[in-house]
């Protein structure tokens, strides 16, 4: 595994206290990867550490919409025409946002669904249901799995977290 860490000085953006944050990457049995964050200050402070990786199974360049999804939520977090969350609840249930049984991306993207036209896609927070925990971390529990069935690869997520934003790649274009 590695490591990385950064130190962010008391006053730093405006933000009080020192801010010592790190991240670590761990791979572990079965190929399976660990991403784990910590915090720490000597003030009050506001901190939102995130993980932004992007995972295309297929193995190519090509657009994920053959890509099979699965989120264990049965509530999403609707946006704004800038895409900020509204504050509001919505149910998944008869909308393209219902992903509890498996779906490939491409099935509903192009829906006639404001919240498609505002993110070009997808690009929400689902509200977990807490329903199965990690086979080897009870304190994980399940939020969605992705899967490629060509290439017969798959991702597992597990999370502490109550939420996941689950990003469909609409505004990359290819360039690094």
């Amino acid at each position: 595994g590695v490591r990385f860490t950064r130190v962010s000085p008391a006053g730093e953006e405006g933000f009080p206290g020192r801010l010592q944050v790190s991240v670590e990457y761990e791979l572990g049995a079965a190929g399976a990867l660990r991403c784990s964050f910590r915090a720490e200050t000597d003030a009050p402070t506001i901190v939102n550490l995130a993980q932004h990786a992007y995972f295309n199974l297929s193995g190519t360049a090509m657009p994920v919409l053959d890509h099979e999804v699965t989120i264990a939520a049965s509530r999403y977090t609707p946006v704004d025409q800038n895409l900020i969350p509204t504050g509001t609840l919505a149910a998944v249930e008869g909308t393209p946002f219902d992903f509890r049984t498996p779906r490939r991306i491409g099935d509903r993207i192009d829906d006639d669904h404001p919240q498609l036209r505002f993110g070009r896609g997808y690009d929400h927070n689902w509200v977990l249901d807490r329903n199965r925990s990690a086979p080897d971390d009870r304190s994980l529990a399940y939020a969605a799995t992705v899967r490629h069935a060509q290439s017969g690869r798959r991702l597992d997520v597990f999370t502490t977290e109550p939420g996941l934003q689950f990003y469909s790649g609409n505004f990359l274009d290819g360039t690094l």
